[in-house]
This record gives C-alpha cells, sequence and structure tokens, in this order.
C-alpha cells in the first residue's frame, strides 16, 4: 500500500505542484525509516518530502543523513539535493560528511561547499586531496573552480604544479586552463 500510494502522489505532482505540509513531511519520514516498507515506498517518501518548502524539508534532510540506520541510497539522494540548493546552515553537516566512507556522500558535500563558497573548507578539501580517489580529486576541483575565491585559486595554481597526485596534478592544470 504504500508505494502504491506515494507512486501515485509522486506522478500527481507532475501535474501540479502538491502543498506538502510539515505534518505531512513528517509523515512521510516516518514512513522513509520503516523498514518494512518497500524500499520504493522509502524512496518515493523521500523525494515526497523534497516536494514541501525548503524551510520544511531542510531540517529534515539533515535528519535523515545524521540517521545511520537509513539505507545508503536515501542518504546519498538526501545529500544531493542538499548540495544542488545548499544554504549556510547546511556547512556544518557538509564538514561532516567530509570524512564520510560512503565517497557519495563526501562527493556531494565537496560540491555543496564549494558552491557556498565556504573558505573554512579549504583545509579540509587539502588533507582530502592527499588520500583522494580519481573521483574524489575530480569533485575536489571542480568545487575550488566554484568557489571562485582568491584561495581556492591559489591552492588550484599549486594543486597544478605540485600536488602529489598526478592525476589531481592534471586535473587542476585542466581547470585552471578552462577558467581563463
Amino acid at each position: 500500500l504504500g508505494f502504491e500510494t506515494i507512486r501515485d502522489l509522486l506522478i500527481a505532482s507532475l501535474d501540479a505542484k502538491p502543498h506538502v505540509s510539515k505534518m505531512s513531511a513528517y509523515n512521510l519520514l516516518s514512513l522513509s525509516k520503516n523498514t518494512k516498507q518497500d524500499f520504493r515506498a522509502q524512496h518515493g517518501a523521500v523525494v515526497m518530502i523534497f516536494k514541501a518548502e525548503p524551510k520544511i524539508w531542510r531540517p529534515i534532510a539533515h535528519e535523515i543523513i545524521k540517521t545511520p540506520s537509513f539505507d545508503a541510497r536515501l542518504h546519498a539522494l538526501t545529500a544531493s539535493q542538499l548540495a544542488r540548493q545548499p544554504t549556510a546552515s547546511d556547512a556544518a553537516l557538509f564538514i561532516s560528511l567530509l570524512n564520510h566512507h560512503d565517497e557519495y556522500l563526501v562527493r556531494s558535500a565537496i560540491i555543496g561547499l564549494g558552491k557556498l563558497s565556504h573558505e573554512p573548507a579549504l583545509d579540509h578539501f587539502e588533507n582530502l586531496s592527499t588520500v583522494a580517489s580519481e573521483e574524489i580529486g575530480r569533485t575536489l576541483v571542480s568545487a575550488l573552480a566554484l568557489m571562485n575565491l582568491p584561495n581556492a585559486k591559489k591552492m588550484l595554481e599549486n594543486w597544478s604544479q605540485n600536488h602529489r597526485q598526478a592525476t589531481i596534478q592534471a586535473l587542476a592544470a585542466r581547470q585552471l586552463i578552462r577558467s581563463r
């Protein structure tokens, strides 16, 4: 029953913007936490939460990400949504996600911090870059370019010449060429 209802709500939301009240959003959160539900219903419930006003869904998104019992795919979906439209209130959560074991959450956090031009993240980016996979490195370089800060540009220039990982060095050099 949960999946069918959520599916119908999502289909209806394509035609008209639904009104998802705070109470409805928290009911959807309860549904998404219910591990007895089909994953599709949990996923749909989280997607429906994002149809609410940002002032309603943003604290719920923080709760979802901070709750370890949620499915990793729901964490990833939620982090991605936060990174699409980050606000200053998300910065602390993004910083905490930089050390997460899930690469997708780390990448979403990096992009969110880049969009926010969150200068305190630069030290974290530097530390992260020393052990970064190619995908994380690519995301770090993109975030530095998004930041549009003098210190971020200096970091890119430094990485393009001196980074100990050749892939990050090459990615930074390419980004500098693109941004000219």
